[in-house]
């Protein structure tokens, strides 16, 4: 179980570096568009990766279900790494 929330993390953190990589060279994108892109990179790595956290609990999901849940569940972790690191960036640069 210990296991699986660290992969779990560890997609999270991935998804999230990954993800601001990525923006770099985006030019201004809609908060939807960003919120969708970062969904689909997370899905498609817990997909890849077979990362479920569902079979963990027990729950067996058919097909990929409980991957692509777990993905989604990824990417809110993702948004929750970045809003964590990014509040003290914005207290720090105000000061």
């Amino acid at each position: 179980m210990v296991e699986g929330i660290a992969v779990f993390a560890l997609i999270a953190l991935l998804v999230e570096a990954v993800w601001e990589t990525l923006k770099i060279g985006l030019p201004e994108i809609p908060d939807y568009v960003d919120r969708i892109g970062v969904m689909g990179l997370a899905v498609f790595l817990c997909v890849g990766t077979g990362s479920d956290l569902f079979s963990l609990l027990g729950m067996d999901l058919p097909g990929f279900g409980g991957e692509f849940l777990t993905g989604i569940l990824c990417s809110r972790g993702a948004n929750f790494i970045h809003d964590t690191f990014k509040s003290p960036q914005k207290n720090f640069q105000h000061r």
